[in-house]
């Protein structure tokens, strides 16, 4: 899981480069979605 998180973290910081700090809300706001869709996901499974 913790490589998950670091590939994650490089992805971020790769879409913030690439979009530019101006847009890092927007970023921002699609990383949560993916984060609770992975936790919702993680949930459902461990059931």
């Amino acid at each position: 899981m913790e490589k998950l998180q670091v590939q994650d973290d490089l992805l971020l910081a790769c879409s913030v480069r690439m979009h530019g700090l101006d847009k890092w809300e927007m970023v921002a706001a699609e990383f949560s979605k993916a984060i609770f869709h992975f936790v919702d996901v993680f949930l459902i499974y461990r059931q």
